[in-house]
């Protein structure tokens, strides 16, 4: 929109934006919620890719552009895991006209350069800066803590909105302007057993980061993962009322009970890269390894098939990966742009939450295959969907419905009644809606082998935070200049 008048100019048709930056050819570089940068002109047109992931360092998302002074130079966040992570995030320097690509920062986000010499980025609601040699694409010093408290997109509901965006600028004559809040809490939740009318009933545990919960196969036991600091897996027993840890190195994620509840299989890192593993619901013995890597996806667990002989995987490649037991079969990808899966109680039919990854993106749908042949595919939900679940006769589905926008926290629950062996699916409608978690690679919910009742992630109430002023700092370059000498 020009600022000398009210003509506006429609550029290209996106969903969501991850941050924008003009170049100096007359360009728009864009990022979307997953994949690489995207660039149109100016006046209008077809966005085409300006970046691309790195698949073999597990990139998911590269977002928050920004343009050095030579106006062909990028600098972004790269993100590498599809779940709100932001400890393994990248600020690097990207040629828009080579490629030729350097990582500037690790465990930052939303980095600007200033003209004092110094890159400025949020690590966890603080405004670092380090020195920064622009011609050269180099650091040469190291990042200092300067303003806390920032306003930042970070772990943020909807997922979103989880941008890791910062509520900052610093003007070309050296003032900084900032809204204070620093990132969400992440201490907000508890799990909760929601009944078919809606009623709710939270279990005796303390306001945490739960994801992930699932239930035994006989009902008597939990497993979930916490996703504040370190990620770890926990048994919750529910006559007992007892919660254990998990002890093990590395950050574990998406607990799946083995159909015969003898086993939990899990994602977890090591060494920048996440496999899949199974181990005894007690803690008891070394974990084994049932799934490494494959074209650079980062499997998260999903579920297994009733036999418990393979186990379907959601990889930040946006694909559904199944593993076998058997050392001897290779993952192989079964649908691709897929993710967040469950295998109907027979064995015959598989569900997923489809993904995209082009510029023009739309909400996912929840479709049905048939497993194995997947020869064709069946549309549940209406109105976009995640996290399909069965129930345990396989005569209901059920579907997570985002209907948050870009207002608070809501989800629907959604069930369609369904019949096999030959599929046929019915109307979805909605049992409840709440504040429940809803996000990543996986389902983040679970039911009752009864299915009576559902166990949901369930945001705890909090007091609004309203934003009413924001923190004008006048020369901040001087103290800026003073505290991080550029070299």
């Amino acid at each position: 929109m020009s600022l000398a008048g009210a003509l506006v100019v429609d550029i290209c048709k996106v969903n969501l934006i991850y941050g924008a930056a003009w170049t100096s050819s007359n360009e728009i570089v864009f990022a979307l919620e997953t994949g690489g940068l995207w660039r149109v002109s100016e006046g209008g047109g077809t966005a085409t890719p300006a970046t691309m992931l790195q698949a073999e360092a597990s990139e998911v998302s590269h977002r928050l552009p920004h343009m050095l002074p030579d106006g062909t130079t990028v600098v972004f966040t790269v993100k590498k895991t599809r779940f709100p992570s932001w400890d393994d995030t990248l600020i690097v320097a990207q040629s828009l006209a080579t490629g030729q690509r350097k990582v500037l920062v690790e465990g930052g986000a939303d980095a600007r350069y200033v003209g004092t010499g110094h890159l400025v980025f949020l690590r966890r609601g603080t405004l670092m800066a380090v020195p920064f040699d622009a011609k050269r694409l180099e650091v040469t010093g190291t990042p200092v803590g300067l303003v806390p408290n920032v306003m930042q997109s970070a772990n943020t509901l909807p997922v979103q909105l989880d941008s890791g965006a910062g509520q900052f600028a610093v003007s070309n004559t050296g003032a900084l302007v900032y809204a204070t809040g620093g990132v969400s809490s992440q201490d907000r939740w508890t799990l909760a057993w929601v009944d078919r009318a809606g009623t709710a009933e939270n279990l005796s545990l303390p306001p945490g980061s739960y994801a992930a919960p699932r239930v035994s196969p006989d009902g008597r036991r939990l497993a979930y993962h916490t996703t504040a600091g370190d990620w770890d897996l926990w048994t919750y027993d529910l006559s007992r009322g007892i919660a254990a840890r998990l002890t093990m190195a590395g950050e574990q994620s998406v607990p799946v009970w083995t159909p015969d509840g003898s086993r939990v299989a899990f994602s977890s890192t090591s060494k920048d890269a996440m496999s899949v593993f199974l181990i005894s619901p007690d803690g008891t013995g070394s974990p084994e390894l049932l799934m490494t890597p494959e074209g650079g996806a980062r499997p998260q667990a999903n579920a297994w098939t009733p036999d418990g002989k393979t186990l379907a995987a959601a990889g930040n490649d946006r694909d559904l990966w199944v593993v076998s037991r058997d050392s001897k079969t290779r993952p192989r990808v079964a649908v691709k742009g897929a993710m967040q899966a469950d295998f109907s109680p027979d064995g015959r039919w598989l569900a997923y939450a489809s993904t995209s990854s082009d510029a023009d993106q739309v909400q996912g749908q929840v479709f049905v295959q048939p497993y194995p042949g997947l020869d064709r595919r069946e549309q549940i939900s209406t109105h976009g969907g995640v996290a399909p679940l069965w129930r345990h006769d396989g005569r209901e589905l059920y579907y997570l419905e985002n209907a948050s926008g870009d207002g608070p926290l809501k989800v629907r629950v959604m069930a369609v009644p369904v019949t096999t062996p030959t599929f046929s699916a019915g109307v979805p409608r909605q049992l409840f809606e709440g504040r429940y978690r809803i996000n990543g690679a996986f389902r983040s919910w679970d039911i009752t082998p009864d299915g009576q009742r559902f166990l949901l992630v369930q945001e705890i109430p909090q007091p609004t935070a309203h934003v009413s002023e924001l923190e004008l700092v006048l020369n901040w370059s001087e103290e800026l200049k003073a505290r991080v000498p550029a070299k």
